[in-house]
Order: C-alpha cells, then structure tokens, then sequence
C-alpha cells in the first residue's frame, strides 16, 4: 500500500485532464482534484506531484507541450504514477482524429483541427500502454484510474454519456465506444492496478442528489469542471480508493 511508511515519502504523480490539473484560484472558480489529493497524506510518506494538464487527452500528453517528458524527468524508480484520462479523449466522439481525417479527406471534405480525439478500443488503449510500459522501464510502479463522471443526469442517475460510454455515429451499440470499459482491460493485459473512479463518482454524485451537485460540486458554469468543494470530494474518493487498493 501506498500510505506504507518508509524513510523517505513515497512520491506519487498523477497526469491527466483538467478535472485533476491545478488552477490559480482568483483566475477561476474550477478546482482539480489533484489539487486536494496531497491533503489525505501524511506528507512524511506520501508527497503527491500533480501534472493534470488542462485540455490534455492521453495522445497530446504524450505527444505535445513537452508534458511526458517533463514528467519522466520527475520520476524515479519506486515511484507511483496515477493515469486519468478520458475526457478529451471523447473529443472526436469515440472515433481516432486521423482516421476521421482521413476519411473527410477522401471525401473532399474540411478536416478536424482539434487532433486530441482517440478511439477507446485502439488509439486509447494503446497511449494506455505506453505509459505504463514507460513507467516501468523507469521501475515506477503504474495505476488506471478512470475518470470521474460528467454530470450528465437523467432521472436522478448519471446517463452512459456521462460514464463514457459514448453513442457511436455508425450504429454500434454503446459499449464499443466505452472507454472505461477499455481501461479496465488494459489494466487486465498487464496487470495494473485499475480504481474504477467513474463508478465511485456515479455513485457519489447520485446519492448527493443532482441539485446538490449542481449547486455544491459543479458550480463553475459546466458539468464537467468541479468547484472546491467537487475537487476536495473526489480527492477523498481517490484517496478511498488508493488506501484499498
């Protein structure tokens, strides 16, 4: 377990979007929960580096800003690294962004410019992969943790949407575009640890009821975003989770 005492802290990096980045309070009512995570932990054991970055899908964390490569610069080897991305991910709408491309070339038609779209069943599991493949070539120990729902509610429940599990264009049935299902797979192929997030906020979010949500957790203007009170809840979900894993 990670809240195991040692000499030094055990340092645990968390990257992700910006439901986990860090924001400059007067700037923004927005909090990311990474923010909130180091609170749970004595910081003679634990220390926490959050890297969320903000618009980040697991291909433009990988691939642009420098982000990775930052990270890996932080990381040791007996460190923890906490990976949480769906959210831009879905950008495309469950459809990898150059293979949509390609198709609206050979069409004739505009392609996208928003390149942060994976599809959950390949580009995503394979981005998945290469963290976690990097990560221990660096004897970092990995984790999945899957997203924290959107507050898309329907009947006082959190919809598919919400759980990202999106509706697929071409006629699929939910599941093949659900990208927790995916992660929970990848977590299965190499033996990560996976902390099923997106089931803990749903039921959080569902038993606090939508209005309180609303009004308490995801007062920023959005349903994805939380406030401080949305960031601290889910840190102590994450935290919850982490302990019993």
């Amino acid at each position: 377990s990670l809240c195991t005492l040692s000499a030094a802290p055990r340092r645990v990096h968390t990257i992700g979007d910006s439901t986990m980045s860090e924001y400059k309070p007067a700037a923004t009512p927005k909090r990311g929960w990474g923010m909130y995570l180091q609170a749970f932990f004595n910081p003679d054991s634990v220390a926490v580096n959050n890297r969320g970055k903000s618009g980040a899908s697991t291909r433009t964390f990988y691939e642009t800003d420098n982000l990775w490569p930052s990270v890996k610069r932080q990381m040791k080897a007996g460190d923890y690294l906490i990976i949480q991305f769906a959210h831009n991910d879905e950008k495309c709408k469950g459809e990898d962004v150059y293979v949509e491309n390609a198709r609206l070339r050979a069409e004739g038609k505009d392609t996208l410019t928003d390149m942060r779209g994976t599809e959950p069943n390949t580009t995503y599991k394979e981005y998945l992969r290469t963290y976690i493949r990097e990560a221990r070539e660096m004897g970092v120990t990995p984790i999945l943790m899957s997203p924290i729902c959107r507050a898309y509610f329907k009947n006082g429940k959190i919809n598919d949407e919400g759980q990202h599990k999106l509706q697929s264009d071409k006629g699929q049935s939910t599941k093949d575009k659900d990208y927790v299902r995916c992660m929970r797979e990848v977590a299965e192929e190499m033996m990560v640890p996976f902390l099923d997030m997106t089931a803990r906020s749903r039921e959080f979010y569902e038993q606090e009821g939508q209005n309180y949500c609303m009004s308490n957790y995801f007062n920023c203007g959005d349903k994805t975003h939380t406030s401080a009170a949305g960031g601290m809840a889910i840190a102590s979900l994450a935290y919850e989770l982490i302990n019993n894993s």
